[in-house]
């Protein structure tokens, strides 16, 4: 999965929708070019004007305060969609209102996964006579889609123009963020560092921004390749515990945080599958298909088979999309081949030497076909509800040990779960339930799903991230 991460992309399912999409594409274009069209009086020149003046500000609210506002403009609902929310087919539907301008629309497309109905309104636009404000912004768009194809030479070189506009400040740091991780997958370490840093340092003044976000999870990639071990464990740490005490981890944010966790794991020779399933269960919960298929080849790549990606998991999750994900199947060739050209490919390709996983090729099977639903970070003390999004910042000792008790199998009795918890081997029913069941009343409002049957406890669907006991080997 590497760093595509940092640049959202989800398909819209319905070979209906790919249809409307490319129909409303031609039909934008159209009225850009015919006389007697609503375009003619308001350009798609004009009509980006405000759409980036609306854009700003709310991107400017989300960065400061992590929340956009009751703005009820369509820009306003599918930035929300896109950037809060996280759901991508909301914003597609939205981009087919009235009134949404084209530079949201865009955003829709490429969210979606249109790259080449994206491509086509971006040249319109390029061609129209903008400022250098509004091509910059348009010229974002044009290197998070050649980010989305894996084509980072092409990402470099627009990025470097659209920052030679002199864009206002939330463009530059989001420029700069795509051209650093340009750098970073071709392996220019230092050039990537040296983006990042005004990225990152722009924390002061928007906590909450998508890219600043973004640029502290690649510089804790950097630490990690430079060695520095306790400072990238540490500042990854922190950033868990800065998201989480806040409550702004959403689920773009999750597999952003998932995914660097991989990473180190990969550069420290850590087992790795454990996060490499996580990110395959956050992806399948927000429907993504490219990085469903990038957590089946890293999978893959953590259960080698004679130094070669495990068959299993290459036929459950990676061959379905292979077809219609070009970066995927760029990863899967340069992997079969054994020839990276990128960090990512490398990183998997490390795997195949290192892993010595820690849970089952069946194991991970079920956790994925069961519907697992319910996901601990232990070590970012982080309780996740992926099936209705309800994120828990769990600070008691006691609960956090009640969790990963509980995650050691699917059931247990009150008595050994008293005896785990407490320390103490003699179980009372009349004077012990009472305690017991305050723990578990505590952990339901934290959002855990836990059942008692038959002096039975029992978890649905539930996976501790850094343990991965319950179907270990």
């Amino acid at each position: 999965m590497g760093s595509l991460f940092f640049f959202r992309c989800q398909l819209v399912q319905s070979p209906c929708g790919r249809v409307i999409l490319g129909t409303f594409v031609a039909f934008s274009l159209s009225m850009a070019k015919t006389a007697q069209t609503p375009l003619q009086k308001s350009s798609l020149a004009s009509q980006l004007s405000e759409d980036i003046r609306r854009q700003n500000e709310v991107g400017t609210r989300h960065s400061i305060d992590g929340a956009v506002g009751a703005d009820p403009s369509v820009e306003t609902q599918i930035y929300n969609a896109l950037f809060v929310d996280v759901n991508v087919k909301k914003a597609v539907a939205l981009a087919f209102s009235d009134g949404a301008g084209p530079l949201s629309v865009i955003n829709a497309f490429l969210g979606s996964g249109q790259l080449a109905p994206a491509e086509q309104l971006i040249e319109a636009i390029l061609r129209e006579n903008i400022s250098k404000n509004e091509r910059s912004e348009i010229l974002l768009t044009l290197a998070r889609l050649h980010a989305y194809r894996g084509e980072w030479q092409k990402c470099i070189a627009v990025a470097t123009e659209a920052l030679e506009q002199e864009p206002s400040s939330l463009p530059r740091t989001a420029l700069l963020m795509a051209r650093a991780v340009a750098w970073f997958e071709t392996e220019r370490i230092d050039e990537a560092a040296r983006d990042l840093f005004p990225v990152s340092s722009s924390a002061a003044i928007y906590p909450f921004s998508v890219s600043v976000i973004y640029a502290q999870c690649l510089e804790i990639r950097i630490q990690a390749l430079r060695g520095l071990v306790m400072e990238a464990k540490q500042q990854l740490q922190k950033l868990w515990q800065i998201l989480g005490k806040a409550n702004r981890l959403n689920p773009d944010f999750l597999l952003a945080l998932a995914r660097t966790e991989l990473f180190l794991c990969r550069v420290f020779g850590d087992v790795s599958r454990p996060w490499a399933t996580a990110g395959l269960l956050i992806a399948r919960s927000l429907g993504q298909e490219v990085y469903v298929g990038l957590a089946g080849l890293e999978l893959a790549c953590s259960a080698p088979e004679a130094a070669k990606p495990n068959a299993f998991f290459l036929k459950q999750f990676v061959f379905p999309y292979l077809g219609q994900q070009p970066v995927l199947k760029k990863h899967f060739d340069e992997i079969k081949d054994h020839s990276p050209s990128t960090m990512t490919a490398k990183m998997m390709l490390k795997a195949l030497t290192q892993n010595s996983p820690n849970l089952s090729d069946e194991g991970v099977n079920e956790l994925v076909t069961r519907g697992t639903t319910q996901l601990y970070f232990s070590q970012a003390r982080a309780l996740v509800q992926l099936d209705r999004w309800h994120f828990s910042f769990v600070d008691s000792e006691q609960f956090h040990k009640a969790l990963q008790i509980l995650s050691s199998r699917e059931s247990m009795s009150k008595a050994e779960f008293f005896r785990r918890l407490w320390g103490e081997q003699k179980y009372q029913a009349q004077l012990h339930d009472a305690p017991i069941y305050n723990v578990l009343s505590r952990l339901r409002k934290l959002g855990l799903q836990v059942g008692v049957e038959k002096g039975l406890l029992f978890t649905h669907n539930f996976f501790v991230v850094d343990e991965a006991k319950r179907d270990g080997t």
